[in-house]
């Protein structure tokens, strides 16, 4: 569900059971970047979670650097 609130808008996800769950939020297919550093910059928060929450990121490079990047949020929230 996408809502907007004082920061702008915010996707909330909700689960009704104990399993697990994944998320898919969002793809960027044509991102047209042109330097060799970038920043995804947001904000996560999770409330009433039993084990830990956090946010991955997979980013799929074409040439002339193909492969595959992977990165995850660890810090306390």
């Amino acid at each position: 569900m996408v809502l907007n609130d004082e920061h702008g808008e915010v996707w909330q996800i909700e689960q009704g059971s104990d399993v697990p769950q994944q998320n898919h939020v969002v793809s960027i297919s044509d991102s047209r970047l042109t330097k060799k550093a970038y920043i995804l910059r947001d904000s996560v928060r999770y409330e009433d979670v039993i084990e830990t929450g956090f946010l991955e990121s997979w980013n799929h490079f074409p040439e002339p650097k193909q492969g595959l990047y992977f990165s995850r949020t660890l810090a306390s929230a």
